[in-house]
């Protein structure tokens, strides 16, 4: 089983939306809102890599950066397992 989890990520330095949407989405616990902590790619050696071990993708769509740059914050649905009882 999964929950489903909705991850809001805003533009850095817009603290008006990051208020704004926290305060919209705080009684609901399925939502997260967040900065962009983003500084750069991260990948720029022309290295062969190993395999890779996550199971999903985990950057943010190529049009993220548009998205960001004219609406201000990105919505990301994403799963996450489910503890069962024990």
């Amino acid at each position: 089983m999964t929950d489903s989890r909705r991850y809001i990520i805003v533009r850095r330095g817009d603290k008006e939306l990051f208020d704004r949407l926290r305060t919209r989405y705080a009684d609901d616990p399925q939502t997260v809102v967040r900065y962009d902590r983003r500084t750069g790619a991260r990948r720029r050696a022309r290295e062969p890599l190993v395999a890779e071990r996550r199971r999903g993708e985990r950057r943010l769509p190529h049009n993220a950066d548009r998205i960001l740059a004219t609406r201000g914050y990105f919505v990301i649905r994403g799963t996450r397992p489910r503890l069962s009882p024990a």
